[in-house]
């Protein structure tokens, strides 16, 4: 007597036959939302939370459910009552405009840097170390990884 694997298996109907939606297909319309109307300028979008559903065709209560369930979307809220602004936004959009931040700082920072090396060589003497100097810092004006150097000792120190 063979029993196999008969079992009953409840499928999921597509989004258009039903009449509710999953909280995870909500989830996915509003990420698609804020990603599509945030401007590069800064990483959250600012509307009401009836404008967001009104945007998305959702209910407030099912947004409140979303926001509970939710580890992508991100929601700030500056000020009180009627002047309040909500600032909606995904957790992968703030990391990537966070990192926007920190490479356009490290390339401000690298060329001031630069500036006050040039400054400072211009008044340098040619010496014995001038020339392995110009070279260390020329491979760091282009991003190359600086050449090793010789460290010389003198002898009887450690």
């Amino acid at each position: 007597m063979s029993f196999g694997s008969r079992a009953w298996y409840k499928f999921k109907k597509e989004r258009e036959d039903r009449t509710r939606s999953h909280y995870d297909e909500w989830e996915e319309d509003i990420i698609r939302y804020i990603t599509a109307e945030k401007a590069s300028s800064e990483p959250f979008i600012w509307r009401t939370q009836k404008e967001l559903c009104e945007a998305v065709g959702m209910a407030q209560s099912t947004l409140n459910e979303v926001l509970k369930r939710s580890k992508q979307l991100v929601k700030t809220v500056t000020g009180k009552g009627r002047g309040a602004k909500t600032g909606w936004t995904t957790v992968k959009l703030f990391i990537q405009y966070a990192m926007e931040l920190v490479n356009s700082a490290k390339a401000t920072y690298r060329q001031q840097l630069i500036q006050v090396v040039k400054d400072w060589t211009e008044e340098l003497e040619v010496v014995a170390g001038y020339e392995s100097l110009m070279i260390y810092l020329e491979a760091l004006y282009f991003k190359e990884s600086p050449p090793t150097t010789h460290v010389h000792r003198i002898r009887g120190s450690s």
